[in-house]
């Protein structure tokens, strides 16, 4: 969701969560509904999608908290130390699991190793990301075998994919159980944060 190809930011969770209404596009969908849902998710659509970019819009036009996207507004913030972060250009998110679920289940288990190995690499050559943040153990796992990263760091780079000179960097889930501090300053040292922010310079 966002500009894949512009944003300097990429978060990779595990698979999209939905929310209660929330409209998610299916197979019978116009190609163009589906391409701005996903591309302008977070303004400058066909149509309103979501709210702040922290809120989803449902049919009837309420907008509901998505705790997930504010969590990774506040870790763009903590990264980038601008004070702006703008859903969508300057961040976007993907998942390594691309088909929807009410809440993690033995579906995304099943699916992952299938899903990634189709699209995982695909869509971090696509991006523009100088950082790619991996949250969750799930995302975790993957992006480190698919991209073949050591399992003893935080943060690792610069890896090229697509042509472009790559930082990783790994996090907590945001709704992790049991709770874990998800941000960078509470999970990275204070060198691997620095590498993170100044690739982003």
């Amino acid at each position: 969701m966002g500009n894949l190809k512009k944003a300097p930011i990429l978060f990779l969770g595990p698979n999209p969560k939905l929310g209660t209404g929330y409209e998610y596009p299916s197979w019978d969908d116009p190609n163009d509904q589906i391409e701005d849902f996903f591309n302008n998710h977070f303004g400058n659509g066909l149509k309103e999608w979501t709210k702040d970019g922290v809120r989803y819009i449902t049919a009837d036009g309420k907008d509901h908290a998505n705790k997930y996207w504010a969590a990774t507004r506040r870790l763009a913030l903590e990264l980038l130390e601008t004070g702006d972060a703008i859903a969508g250009i300057t961040y976007a998110l993907s998942e390594v699991v691309h088909c929807p679920t009410v809440r993690e289940n033995k579906a995304l288990a099943d699916a992952v190793n299938e899903c990634s190995a189709l699209y995982l690499s695909r869509v971090v050559a696509e991006s523009g990301a100088k950082v790619v943040v991996c949250l969750g153990s799930v995302a975790e796992r993957t992006v480190r075998r698919i991209f073949t990263l050591p399992d003893e760091v935080k943060v690792h780079g610069p890896v090229d994919v697509g042509g472009l000179r790559r930082w990783f960097g790994f996090l907590p889930h945001p709704s992790a159980w049991p709770p874990l501090r998800c941000s960078f300053e509470g999970n990275l040292s204070p060198e691997e944060l620095k590498q993170l922010r100044d690739c982003l310079k």
